[in-house]
């Protein structure tokens, strides 16, 4: 009888990293949507910011999802792995953007908060007025910041 080859005992292994990463949830882990979007204020693109969804629900063992704000307004969230998305839910939106400052000015002024590029109500939750649905699948969520 023939022995099985290295390759035959890596093969499941390999099989659960690569569901893993196809957007399968791992034990305790809720399964996640694609969430991408635009930011803009104005009418302008943000250039600069983060994007934070706040589950309505937080009881439930509902995750926050996080994105960053590129150079042309666009997002992509994260629950638990990098651009993995949003549990599918009702959200509280938040969104920050701050002037980037840099280490000559920090240490020639003190030290003091980055200036908010937007007004500061979008930081807050409670005075954002923004919120978002998530379904399962792909969703494209677009923000246009007003004052």
């Amino acid at each position: 009888m023939r022995e099985a080859g290295w390759g035959a005992a890596l093969l499941p292994g390999l099989l659960a990293i690569g569901l893993a990463g196809c957007g399968g949830a791992l034990e305790g882990q809720k399964e996640t949507a694609a969430v991408t979007g635009s930011v803009a204020y104005k009418g302008q693109p943000l250039k600069v910011g983060q994007v934070t969804f706040i589950p309505a629900d937080q009881g439930k063992g509902n995750r926050a999802a996080y994105g960053t704000v590129d150079g042309s307004g666009r997002y992509r969230l994260t629950t638990y792995n990098e651009g993995d998305g949003a549990i599918p839910g009702k959200y509280q939106v938040v969104v920050r953007s701050e002037e980037e400052v840099t280490e000559d000015v920090a240490t020639t002024k003190g030290k003091r908060l980055p200036k908010s590029l937007i007004p500061t109500k979008f930081a807050d939750p409670a005075k954002s007025g923004l919120t978002a649905e998530v379904k399962s699948g792909r969703n494209e969520i677009n923000f246009d910041l007003k004052d």
